[in-house]
């Protein structure tokens, strides 16, 4: 797998790199930012500004991470969500909820 960065380019074979990369999409999650609303929001800044530039790098590779992982994996980001959902249905309405949370 490759993909094309512009501003990260030298720093994408740098010890760390990944590391703050996994930060940052686990912080898009977070705030239930997807690619698409970070397209939207990368429209919204001065494409000649380097933020603009770093969005978009960053955009490229959250768009590549979640076609890599989509309906392959399931990170711990998506199981609030998956919970979310499946409270709306009927029969879990109707049920005790329990939460095992792992430390």
């Amino acid at each position: 797998m490759s993909i094309n960065l512009h501003t990260f380019t030298k720093l994408a074979g740098k010890s760390g790199f990944i590391e703050l990369v996994d930060e940052q999409i686990g912080e898009f999650q977070q705030y239930y930012i997807d690619s698409a609303k970070l397209a939207e929001l990368i429209k919204t800044v001065d494409d000649k500004s380097v933020l603009y530039q770093k969005l978009t790098d960053l955009l490229t590779i959250y768009s590549e991470y979640e076609s890599q992982i989509a309906k392959k994996y399931i990170d711990t980001k998506d199981i609030n969500e998956i919970f979310h959902r499946a409270r709306r249905t009927k029969h879990l309405n109707r049920r005790h909820r329990f939460l095992d949370k792992r430390i």
